[in-house]
C-alpha cells in the first residue's frame, strides 16, 4: 500500500489469501493424524501435502467455476 497507495490491489490480495488458507488447512489435519498413527514423518509429510496440493487444485477450480477470481 505504501509504494502505490492502491487499496483495490491489498483487497483482491487479502482476498485470494483468505481463500487459498483454507486450502492449506488438510496439511494441518492430516499430517498430525497420520503421525498418530504410527506412520513415518517423510511418508506422512508427502501424503499430506499430496492431499493439500489436490485441495488448492479442486478449491481453485470450483472458485473458477463460481466466479471468483484469485
Amino acid at each position: 500500500y505504501l509504494e502505490t497507495g492502491n487499496t483495490q490491489a491489498i483487497t483482491a490480495l487479502s482476498h485470494g489469501i483468505f481463500w487459498l488458507v483454507l486450502a492449506s488447512l488438510p496439511l494441518f489435519l492430516v499430517l498430525p493424524l497420520l503421525i498418530r498413527l504410527g506412520w513415518a514423518f517423510w511418508p506422512s509429510l508427502a501424503i499430506a501435502c499430496g492431499i493439500t496440493a489436490g485441495t488448492y487444485s479442486a478449491l481453485v477450480w470450483l472458485l473458477t467455476r463460481l466466479g471468483v477470481s484469485l
